[in-house]
């Protein structure tokens, strides 16, 4: 990530028209952070994916457990990888 907004903020500044470019983007999207705020976003999302598998876990147990083995594995592959 931080090569990703190094290389972002390198592009910018030496494109002055790209910079242009993305800012009226931004601007027609709306955005309410910077571009380089949104490469943030995914990795934070990463980082709770397993804190959303064992809150479905817990939620799972208590109607019945149907999906216990495949919540499982997805907290599996989450912790071994």
């Amino acid at each position: 990530m931080t090569e990703a907004i190094s290389l972002l903020e390198d592009a910018c500044r030496s494109d002055k028209r790209r910079q242009e470019e993305l800012q009226r983007h931004l601007t027609a999207a709306k955005a309410q952070f910077k571009l380089n705020e949104y490469l943030a976003v995914p990795m934070q999302r990463v980082l709770r994916y397993h804190l959303l598998v064992r809150s479905l876990m817990d939620y799972d147990r208590k109607e019945g457990g149907k999906d216990k083995e495949l919540l499982k594995e997805a907290h599996e592959c989450y912790i071994l990888h």
